[in-house]
């Protein structure tokens, strides 16, 4: 049996191949996104290939003739073999590739604090203090490269782009030019050169850098940017063109090509041009990024056009921050105007470092705690979270702006571990119409297992917010947790989630309520209603957001199910619940899960003591039999009740989630 699923309208032919020879084919014809299904007949006792003339697939039963002959996993005794700096360095670099540069950082300071020569953790580290903005520091670090090798290619191109951004451009044309000597850094370097040179005025040799550049990566953008600003400030307009064009030919919809054309002629057809290309939901993001642009190459006046420009497009607190940063040094009453038109605008959201030097600017010139605010969050999204929390708390209580004690609870939370009540308590009285900040002042008191408290705060919206799906949800988790499992389910009967990937959630909240309830009924020897609650719980209403997965994890429930009508005397049906918990756990057992003493229980219900020890054996020689919640299955298993008390008391983490509550309750109700 095949089947296809055809991103375009094809036609083609399904062929299977044994010993060489077509045994079976069939023609088809599929539209965009159609799924098709086939059954071809075959030799089932032969190896086969399946190929779809026409689509280029092809499949081989025989994996072994496609697998590539070369290790996919790192080798731990080979890792662990490496010295210990080394293997920093090496799990930096993973961390950077996937830019989770604080976690890089801290591994490349760990590993210098070992060997604070060691080349792999400089670079890197020099890096990252790029991406942060810190090029004082950067400058430094990347020298300690030099020291080591005057002709390292990486090293003097960090050493140059750090260089450059302090504004040391004789130190950072040598350093880039040593390191366009290396193929991996001939291009950049040279794009470099070229907008050091058109920041000199000196346009013929920004322009000769910059072909020098393409020549080595004819896409590069920055050198086309290059060209075409130098070409336009000099006779050759011709460059000019063709750098336009090239960029247009890349990308039919770049902001720059377009926003050059308005530059080169201001004009009614241009300026639509660039409006036609600004539609986003970000709209004022290009103007901002070819104004900084402009500014970091000191085409200054080219800067204010395009953020006058885009005041009229998408006007942003951002640029008439930059427009009044530009026009510092001519008159303070224009820089004033605009600092004053800021101040009133929508708040916008700095994470480019190159914002950071004019926020330092507008904080020191005009005493108002916007500034402060704004460079606390670039100093954030640069991954300077010290400085950040410095300028946050600075501020004291001084802010109106609601959004503000929001952001300086994470953070403060993040860096120095501060306790965010009061913060998150001041963002709710500043703006209680504001449904985010109550609900994240509930999950701040659910997290610190405040029930009581939170429910109460989840009474108090309701003057706001009577009937929001979200804060149901966490009123119902609040009343589970304070153990009113029936009020919790009522709650959930009537609350409506939309699907979505959150929305699972709701569904765990409705099977742990009924699991509550029902254990309540078990205890009350109310056999009969636990069999109805755990029968429910079983169920995926529709109106919580959540269907049914292919393979759902509900042991807990069967396991009650079995339980509840084992004492109702439904012996056969209690059986068969029992059987469906030891079934499901057989394609578990790769993971360490508490559940799985579920199982073992269950083989002794159903009188296959054999199963379960062989269960129990397969847990002890697992790769996790030295996982906590394993070691504890193994021991309650066995009945060593001292062992499994002594893990719960050295693990309590594991065992606070209420799930794992109701499971104990479960297995205790078992014995």
């Amino acid at each position: 049996r095949v089947g296809i699923n055809s991103f375009e309208k094809v036609s083609a032919t399904i062929r299977v191949i044994q010993e060489g020879e077509v045994v079976s084919e069939e023609a088809f014809s599929t539209l965009p996104m159609e799924v098709i299904t086939r059954t071809l007949a075959f030799n089932a006792g032969l190896e086969y290939e399946v190929m779809v003339q026409g689509m280029d697939l092809l499949f081989r039963s025989d994996s072994g003739l496609t697998e590539l002959a070369r290790p996919f996993e790192t080798d731990p005794e080979g890792f662990n073999s490496l010295p210990s700096s080394d293997r920093l360095v090496f799990e930096a670099d993973e961390f950077s590739k996937a830019r989770r540069y604080d976690v890089a950082a801290t591994r490349y300071e760990a590993a210098l604090e070992i060997n604070s020569w060691h080349r792999g953790a400089l670079a890197g580290y020099a890096e990252i203090l790029f991406r942060r903005g810190e090029h004082r520091t950067g400058v430094e670090v990347a020298k300690k490269l030099l020291q080591l090798d005057a002709y390292d290619a990486q090293a003097n191109y960090l050493v140059g782009i750090h260089h450059r951004a302090l504004g040391n451009l004789t130190d950072a044309k040598e350093a880039l030019g040593w390191a366009s000597r290396s193929m991996a850094y001939r291009s950049v370097a040279h794009a470099q050169v070229a907008e050091i040179a058109l920041t000199e005025r000196r346009y013929e040799a920004a322009i000769l850098s910059a072909r020098t550049a393409l020549d080595y990566d004819r896409y590069s953008a920055n050198a086309l940017q290059v060209l075409a600003a130098a070409s336009r400030k000099s006779p050759h307009l011709d460059g000019w063109t063709e750098a336009v064009e090239r960029l247009m030919a890349i990308d039919p919809l770049s902001h720059f090509a377009h926003i050059e054309k308005y530059l080169y002629a201001r004009n009614a057809e241009n300026t639509e041009g660039v409006r036609s290309v600004s539609r986003s939901e970000f709209a004022e993001q290009p103007f901002l990024e070819a104004a900084i642009w402009y500014a970091k190459v000191r085409l200054e006046d080219d800067a204010v056009r395009v953020l006058e420009l885009g005041e009229l497009v998408a006007p942003s607190q951002l640029g008439q921050l930059w427009t009044a940063f530009l026009h510092r040094q001519e008159t303070d009453a224009t820089a004033f105007e605009w600092l004053r038109k800021a101040a009133a605008s929508e708040f916008g959201s700095p994470f480019r470092i190159e914002s950071i030097p004019v926020l330092e600017w507008a904080s020191t010139t005009e005493d108002r705690w916007t500034w402060k605010y704004l460079l606390a969050l670039n100093y954030w999204a640069a991954g300077r979270k010290t400085d950040a929390a410095s300028e946050m708390e600075s501020l004291g209580n001084m802010p109106d702006y609601a959004p503000f004690y929001v952001a300086r609870a994470a953070l403060l939370r993040a860096v120095e571990g501060k306790d965010e009540e009061s913060d998150l308590r001041r963002a709710v009285d500043l703006d209680p119409s504001e449904s985010a900040f109550w609900q994240t002042l509930v999950q701040y008191l659910q997290v610190h297992e405040r029930w009581a408290d939170a429910l109460h705060e989840t009474t108090r919206i309701d003057q706001f917010y009577a009937g929001r799906t979200n804060f149901d949800v966490l009123r119902a988790r609040s009343l589970l947790n304070l153990h009113r499992p029936i009020e919790a389910i009522a709650l959930l009967h009537d609350t409506q989630v939309l699907p979505s990937e959150g929305s699972a959630g709701g569904h765990a909240l409705f099977e742990e309520a009924h699991i509550m309830a029902g254990i309540d009924e078990l205890k009350a020897d109310n056999f009969t209603g636990a069999v109805e609650l755990f029968t429910e719980g079983l169920n995926w209403p529709e109106n919580l957001g959540a269907g049914r997965p292919y393979d759902t994890e509900d042991r807990i429930l069967r396991f009650l199910l079995g339980t509840a009508e084992w004492n109702a005397g439904n012996r056969s049906s209690a059986l068969e619940s029992y059987g469906r918990v030891a079934e499901t756990t057989e394609f578990l057992l790769a993971s360490s899960q508490m559940e799985h003493i579920l199982a073992i229980l269950s083989y002794r219900r159903l009188n296959n003591d054999a199963a379960a020890e062989n269960l129990w054996r397969n847990l002890a020689a697992s790769d996790h039999a030295d996982q906590t919640a394993t070691r504890w299955v193994l021991a309650r298993a066995r009945g060593d009740r001292t062992m499994a008390d002594e893990i719960e008391k050295n693990s309590p983490e594991l065992f606070t989630p209420l799930s794992i509550r109701l499971l104990k309750d479960a297995v205790e109700l078992f014995d």
